[in-house]
């Protein structure tokens, strides 16, 4: 149907009303027939045994919960961040890019159980106005009840290639590729490396240098099941592997 039209538009030919319709026939058929042939696409269904079904859920259950949580706390930011910026268009939150919820901690609470004080995230927010979105940063804490600690966000551009990075300590050592603001402090920066460089100890002895440049390998070169995975499969339980039920 192309190489027709093609043939008519060389060296400047022009359609007639009848071959334009004909081809706009054609084509809106052949869009349609690809359509049909991919709105239904065969969903590959995991079986999985009790204990590894369990855990997939988990899973699951455990990325919705941060989802929810950081929609809602990123929508308040953008709210506050709106509220301040006069005489400009207000932005929406349009997709969340990267969180890393691993930022100023360990703190050890009780035996084994560490907790982190804030988490890093870039996301896209759109402005009213026709504009394309903005890639923000911010950083919020981890405490739910700390309304007086909620965060701040605020815009960043992307670094160009070949460009020193903004770093941050805790990002760094998680693996997290989250883009953090030129201007301002923030945790992870400055004085976290000064510490780490100078040998104080940083909540955990991880937070070395070493640490960092191995952790950062085992990310690039890691090729196996990622936790992630789990959200974009589809899980059953293996029904014959469930014993019959013993009532006493």
């Amino acid at each position: 149907m192309l190489r027709m039209a093609s043939k008519y538009l060389k060296d400047g030919g022009k359609l007639s009303h009848v071959d334009a319709d004909h081809l706009a026939e054609g084509l809106f058929y052949s869009i349609s027939e690809c359509s049909e042939q991919t709105e239904h696409p065969e969903t590959s269904i995991k079986v999985m045994n009790k204990l590894t079904y369990t855990r997939m859920e988990q899973q699951v259950n455990k990325f919705w919960d941060q989802h929810a949580r950081v929609v809602g706390t990123v929508r308040s930011m953008i709210d506050v961040y709106n509220r301040r910026q006069l005489g400009v268009p207000k932005y929406e939150l349009h997709v969340i890019c990267g969180v890393n919820a691993h930022v100023d901690g360990p703190v050890y609470t009780a035996p084994f159980t560490g907790t982190y004080r804030y988490s890093h995230i870039n996301f896209l927010a759109t402005p009213s106005a026709d504009a394309p979105p903005t890639l923000f940063f911010a950083e919020y804490s981890n405490d739910d009840g700390s309304s007086q600690d909620m965060g701040w966000c605020c815009p960043v551009a992307v670094p160009s290639p070949g460009t020193e990075q903004v770093r941050c300590l805790y990002c760094e050592y998680d693996g997290s590729r989250i883009v953090h603001p030129v201007q301002g402090g923030f945790h992870g920066r400055g004085r976290d490396f000064e510490k780490m460089w100078g040998g104080e100890e940083l909540y955990s002895e991880w937070h070395t240098n070493d640490s960092i440049i191995k952790r950062g390998r085992e990310a690039a070169y890691w090729v196996d099941y990622l936790e992630d995975d789990c959200i974009y499969n589809t899980y059953r339980l293996d029904d014959k592997r469930i014993g019959p039920k013993v009532v006493i």
